[in-house]
């Protein structure tokens, strides 16, 4: 089509209309783009620009993209570079792209200033919702600037400027106002003229919905404010209890609720990621969020800790990591220390544990089933335009004890956006395939992939997933073999010695030396109480706590932290005493007092161990009193010698996982080295648990190994670092392995939370 306008001699401005009659609508998921040639009728000056088109609006609780309800899965993105800090290249921009919808996120949130002209292009191309924001953010002054005739040109002046210069691209569908700059009437006169100049977009600015236009808690009162500077209600962090109540309440509010911030993803993070989808899911009006946020705003440094002139292949880097730095190790003062480093993804864009649980809430395809053991299952495509046709879908049988028995190709029918496709799998003919009197739990496992490669993924990358226990639970408990007979040693303590194995019980009635076969000895230290671990940053930042403590004084970031309860208590330095021993010639019965660093009583633990031929049963009873009000975990540690660095367990995984996440893992049996269970967090701290374990095999170098198994569901770490040298460093590169490593066997363990910035663990 071509459009003919004539101006008068000396405009600078012209107006074109072109009407489209049923173009291909522009979204994340179908990125059409058309090309528009404006040129001069002389022909002396041609200009080519990428258009889409697309709608947007907002209509009973709804933001509509095309008139569909589209669901916001967003990330908050710094541009940030390891190496170059603020100067990014197309490549490093690429790969975030490519990286976020390969997990499927569809939004990002440039917080919170505009972005490089480049990255617009790129989502405009790829695919993916954007919320522009103005470089406006206020702290010190948050509640007068934003009131201060003298500062209203300087607000409307960043406003329009981004609005000018980014008008024409179709991947943003929002402008946003600014980040924490107080309300007032100088977002109102920005407000004013944006939707004067684009009514076609959204408007979002989240200080709108503040309690008392300042920077404190959104309560239901506040997220009622702002309509006039934001179409969306936008808390930052909000509790789960808050957004339930707002979606319950009966009001004429049009307005959906879109988190600006949720989910801080301050090292091992992001705890609670699947209950905030659930409650999206079945709402009616909260239709999603951005995390905070996408990468670890780390600088690589060498080996002497500078940064200056560095080249990437000067970049330092120990068996423990790479030596990122933050706040704090350039002399700045004052500083927040590492309040920068809360991505999804390390500064080289590494991949998180938590990536998994992101791709897992976000996916596109479920996978539904009231009796999963009749074999009838629902697949149910979420995806706002595409159909199934470019997607691949296989199923496998998964036994727990007999491993992968079955892998086959599913068929599936094109279904429709929104369409649901019933079907059935012969789970009678797939369980044939077991050996007879096969035992333990069978589950089965259905993936979707892509057929062909796509501009942000290669064939056979996962987009959905889902997994569905198909047989009851049975007992793994080994059946009570032939009694073995202890025999008290001189000094005290106990030694019990079959043809399969020697152990030793020492004095204080913990299990001090076990060996199978003749192979070497499992323990380097005795099987004792655990009720510690390395705090997390949500749990209290390090950094900050230890300038608390030096200072006797309440940081903002530390108060209301368990750090500090843990540290009152002085979990750190538990040890047990022995109250009494009984038993008979094949079990001994120990009662113990666990008491903390100070020798206060924690409780009790009764410890029951008895001797077979081939194994040891050992059955552990805690009652922990309220000294501490809360305890980061519950179970028993060892130190085993470092050549035992090998496992493979049946459990959530193949990745780190927690009770409040692990959404994204799946039962499953995995081997693993113990350096592979390490995650190489900046700032060293817990990691590396694998929860609803059923078994755990420790092999040593010599082939020899031994399994730990349980009927409950429990947990395990395994790791290189005590704990007390996770705690003593800093930087991840700085860490030192131990001579043995620590092997921790919880019956329960405290998740993560996100209370760096948010709400703590649900549980």
């Amino acid at each position: 089509e071509v459009c003919h306008v004539a101006e008068p001699a000396g405009q600078g401005r012209c107006e074109l209309a072109l009407p489209i009659a049923g173009p291909m609508l522009w979204s994340s998921e179908t990125p059409t783009l058309y090309t528009l040639v404006v040129g001069l009728e002389d022909e002396r000056e041609y200009r080519a620009l990428p258009v889409g088109f697309r709608s947007i609006s907002i209509a009973r609780r709804a933001l509509l993209i095309n008139g569909h309800r589209t669901f916001i899965k967003g990330v908050n993105r710094h541009e940030h570079d390891e190496f170059t800090a603020k100067t990014i290249s197309v490549e490093s921009m690429v790969q975030d792209i490519r990286l976020m919808k390969q997990h499927n996120f569809n939004a990002v949130r440039c917080s919170h200033y505009p972005n490089d002209p480049r990255w617009y292009e790129l989502c405009d191309r790829y695919g993916l919702y954007v919320m522009d924001e103005a470089n406006i953010e206020v702290h010190a002054n948050y509640d007068t600037l934003c009131r201060d005739p003298l500062w209203s040109a300087s607000f409307l002046e960043r406003v329009q400027r981004m609005v000018l210069r980014h008008f024409n691209h179709p991947s943003i569908i929002a402008w946003s106002l600014g980040n924490e700059a107080g309300y007032g009437s100088n977002q109102d006169a920005c407000a004013a003229w944006v939707r004067r100049v684009d009514p076609c977009r959204a408007l979002h600015y989240e200080g709108g919905s503040r309690a008392e236009w300042a920077q404190e808690p959104h309560t239901l009162d506040s997220l009622t404010r702002g309509k006039h500077v934001t179409d969306f209600v936008c808390p930052m962090y909000p509790p789960l209890d808050l957004i339930e109540a707002w979606d319950r309440i009966e009001s004429d509010e049009y307005r959906p609720l879109i988190m600006s911030e949720y989910s801080h993803s301050m090292g091992n993070s992001n705890g609670g990621l699947s209950d905030y989808w659930k409650i999206i899911k079945a709402s009616r009006g909260i239709q999603g969020g951005f995390i905070w946020d996408w990468v670890d705003q780390g600088i690589r440094a060498k080996a002497d800790g500078s940064v200056a002139g560095l080249a990437p292949e000067e970049g330092h880097e120990s068996e423990s990591g790479k030596a990122w730095r933050y706040g704090g190790d350039f002399n700045d003062t004052p500083t927040d220390f590492d309040f920068c480093i809360n991505g999804l993804v390390l500064p080289d864009r590494s991949l998180k544990p938590v990536m998994g649980e992101c791709l897992k809430v976000h996916q596109p395809i479920q996978f539904e089933s009231t009796h999963p053991s009749s074999g009838k299952f629902t697949m149910v495509n979420e995806y706002d335009y595409l159909s199934t046709d470019h997607l691949e879908c296989t199923y496998e049988i998964l036994n727990e004890t007999e491993g992968v028995v079955l892998k086959e190709s599913l068929a599936i029918p094109s279904i429709q956006p929104g369409g649901r496709w019933e079907f059935t799998i012969d789970l009678p003919a797939a369980l044939q395939k077991l050996p007879e009197r096969t035992v333990g739990q069978s589950f089965i496992l259905f993936a979707c992939r892509l057929k062909a490669d796509t501009a942000w993924a290669s064939a056979g990358q996962l987009v959905a997933w889902q997994q569905f226990p198909i047989t009851p639970r049975t007992s793994q408990r080994p059946i009570f073999d032939v009694p073995a007979h202890k025999q008290q040693v001189d000094g005290g303590g106990w030694k019990i010695q079959t043809d399969a194995y020697e152990a030793h019980v020492n004095e204080e009635g913990l299990l001090a030396g076990l060996r199978f076969d003749g192979k070497s000895e499992i323990f380097d230290s005795p099987l004792t109480v655990s009720l510690y671990r390395c705090p997390t940053e949500n749990d209290g930042m390090k950094t900050l706590f230890h300038q608390k403590w030096a200072r006797d004084d309440r940081d903002y970031y530390q108060e209301g932290k368990v750090i500090g309860v843990w540290e009152e208590a002085k979990l750190d330095a538990v040890s047990v005493d022995l109250l009494s021993q009984t038993g008979d010639a094949t079990s001994l019965l120990s009662v113990h007092t666990i008491r903390n660093g100070k020798g206060e009583s924690l409780g009790s633990l009764e410890q029951t161990l008895t001797f077979g031929q081939q194994h040891v049963y050992a059955d552990w009873k805690f009652e922990l009193n309220d000294r501490a009000s809360e305890y980061p975990r519950v179970g028993m540690r060892c130190e085993v010698p470092a050549s035992w660095s090998r496992i493979k367990y049946f459990g959530l995984g193949p990745e780190e996982n927690y009770p409040d996440r692990c959404a994204g893992s799946r039962m499953g049996e995995f081997a693993l080295a113990v350096d592979e269970l390490y995650v190489p967090y900046i700032v060293p701290q817990d990691h590396g648990v694998r929860t609803k374990v059923r078994r755990l095999d420790l092999f040593d170098g010599q082939e020899g190994g031994v399994r730990i198994a349980s009927d409950q569901d429990w947990a395990f770490s395994l790791h290189q670092y005590s704990i007390a040298e996770l705690w003593k460093k800093w930087h991840a590169d700085e860490l030192e392995r131990s001579t043995t490593n620590h092997l921790y066997l919880d019956a329960a363990v405290r998740g993560v939370g996100t209370a760096t910035c948010g709400p703590d663990t649900f549980e």
